[in-house]
């Protein structure tokens, strides 16, 4: 059996040292608001399928598809 590479063991090669994160902007970070969404089974009896946390300012487009094969 072989031994893996340093690839595969996660450490760097030398010619591509670690990447580190840059110091953040001068501006604080803002707090992402959340809020919850429903996905209504609209085919089937109309019953709540599951809920999910969706960022306030976004608009969720899609749903549950049934395919009867």
């Amino acid at each position: 059996m072989t031994r893996p590479s340093a690839a595969l063991r996660g450490t760097p090669h030398p010619s591509n040292p670690p990447v580190l994160p840059q110091a953040a902007a001068s501006s604080p970070a803002q707090p992402l608001f959340f809020r919850v969404h429903a996905v209504v089974d609209t085919q089937g009896f109309g019953y709540e399928v599951f809920r999910m946390l969706i960022p306030k300012d976004w608009a969720f487009s899609g749903g549950l598809a049934w395919h009867f094969a």
